[in-house]
């Protein structure tokens, strides 16, 4: 065997370690066989957003029913799953165990070709520090975003390959739109691309092509706003133009979220670790600055940076952390570049790596272990219940349908698994994009409603947002609103738990 041989096979073998060591960072999930965060608003909507797909609504919000900016392009996927027989828990499942792996292999596969075979593995090994420290979070969380960093990773691969074909450019582009469907959260960091190309590279060719391959990607998205824009629907508090001047708040809270992303603490030791690979980060790219093979690399770091502050300040700011992992990434590359031509002639560099890699796995497994714990001891009693309860509630309530129910009550025990609307009885309207207008008035109407006492209240409310039927868990009784409708609406279904009331 050759040494080029040897090479290649000691840099085929890092890979495949990379890959086991990903296999452990899942065995969690694959331990459970059951999806992360089951009680997690987030998954909870992408149920509820499948079963809206399938009864043929895409773009309709399954709360409220007005049509919003939430994209559904993950929850089809998702849909076309469930209409060959896999359970949507399984299939979030599925999703859980591919997103970890390909994000582990490509965070391989561009570090390697843009710096080298070590700094790869480095950097594929550490990335459990860095989703926890350094932007993103929640690996196991099998949301559309998660769902797209692969396809997106994909094409920042082809993207910074050196002398790149007209092809790779196409496909780079088709990858981002693609993502861009999935997760709407890229568009900075796309969009200043393709600035960056026009102005400074003034690559005039792939700026065209990969315009032109967006555009028709985006044709979807395209025809989603002039639905949203048709019916005046536009305006949602996630994203807006102009939100002001920074002003001290702003740049403080800019500031923490820099530091510590996640968390929003800065006493962990582990925030500031995260702090100093960054800065040594962007130091290694100063000095790497004039080599040729790293330019690509700078590029994307500026890109990346300047993204990340346009999505924070447009955005709300829990969605820049997504643009901070990718960001993260190449500075981490660079701290570790920067002192690998010393890492096996001193020992502290190797400990240094070794630290940080087995804190990112702890502090990974530490939180995952106990969501897992609680989840299960939970799952049992609640499965019990929400099957005896879904059964009944089928027989009485029609698909679409408008319900009175609290908060708990919907989110947990309908929104998931039965496609009907519920008057704003979860969360704010403004996280599934409404506009802001629209969102205060139905939160207003909610929370009146929960106090009605007589019959004048309610039916002013139930008519206005044909309301005609009501749930009640047995805690639910609580409310004024419950405690009428139980004495003066019909009683249809009287459970254990749960009772069914229809509108007189």
């Amino acid at each position: 065997m050759t040494a080029q041989n040897r090479i290649n096979s000691w840099n085929n073998y890092r890979l495949q370690i990379c890959l086991l060591f990903a296999v452990i960072i899942i065995s969690p999930v694959i331990y459970n066989l059951f999806p992360l965060h089951f009680f997690s608003p987030d998954i909870q909507y992408v149920k509820a957003k499948v079963l809206q797909v399938l009864q043929g609504n895409l773009f309709e919000d399954p709360i409220t029913g007005y049509p919003t900016m939430h994209p559904p392009f993950y929850h089809y996927f998702l849909a076309l799953l469930s209409l060959v027989g896999i359970p949507i828990d399984i299939s979030l499942l599925l999703v859980t165990i591919s997103n970890v792996l390909l994000i582990f292999f490509f965070v391989f596969k561009i570090i390697e070709r843009q710096f080298d075979t070590g700094t790869a593995f480095v950097v594929t090994l550490a990335v459990p520090f860095i989703i926890e420290f350094m932007g993103c979070s929640y690996l196991f969380l099998a949301s559309a975003f998660f769902f797209s960093i692969p396809i997106f990773l994909a094409g920042i691969f082809l993207y910074l390959k050196h002398n790149r074909t007209t092809r790779q450019a196409i496909l780079s582009a088709f990858l981002w739109g693609l993502a861009y469907l999935i997760s709407p959260i890229y568009v900075f960091l796309i969009g200043f691309t393709l600035l960056y190309e026009l102005l400074i590279s003034r690559n005039y060719r792939f700026f065209i092509t990969a315009s032109l391959t967006l555009l028709v990607t985006l044709i979807p998205f395209f025809y989603q706003l002039y639905v949203i824009y048709s019916r005046n629907l536009f305006g949602a508090s996630t994203f807006a133009l102009w939100r002001g001047l920074p002003d001290g708040q702003f740049i403080y809270g800019l500031i923490i979220a820099i530091l510590s992303p996640i968390h929003k603490q800065l006493a962990s030791p582990f925030v500031w670790i995260a702090l100093t690979v960054s800065l040594v980060g962007i130091f290694g790219a100063f000095r790497f600055r004039a080599q040729e093979q790293h330019r690509g690399n700078i590029k994307f770091v500026i890109i990346a940076a300047v993204a990340y502050l346009f999505t924070y300040y447009h955005f709300q700011p829990q969605y820049a952390i997504r643009i901070q992992f990718f960001l993260s990434i190449f500075l981490f590359a660079f701290a570790v570049a920067l002192f690998q031509p010393i890492a096996w002639k001193k020992i502290w560099p190797i400990i240094i790596v070794a630290l940080i890699v087995g804190s990112g796995v702890y502090v990974l497994f530490d939180r995952v272990t106990h969501q897992y714990g609680s989840q299960q001891k939970a799952l049992r009693d609640y499965t019990r219940t929400r099957d005896r309860f879904g059964r009944e509630f089928e027989k009485f309530v029609l698909p679409n349908e408008m319900i009175l129910a609290s908060h708990g009550t919907y989110r947990h025990y309908i929104l998931p698994w039965h496609p009907v609307r519920g008057l704003m009885a979860y969360k704010s309207g403004e996280y599934f994009q409404l506009p802001s207008a629209l969102a205060e008035s139905l939160k207003e109407d909610y929370r009146v409603v929960l106090n009605c006492t007589n019959r004048e209240c309610l039916s002013r409310i139930c008519s206005k947002h044909q309301i005609n039927i009501a749930v009640a868990y047995s805690a639910d009784l609580k409310f004024p609103v419950f405690q009428f409708i139980d004495k003066n609406w019909q009683k249809i279904y009287d459970g254990q738990y749960f009772r069914i009331y229809r509108r007189p």
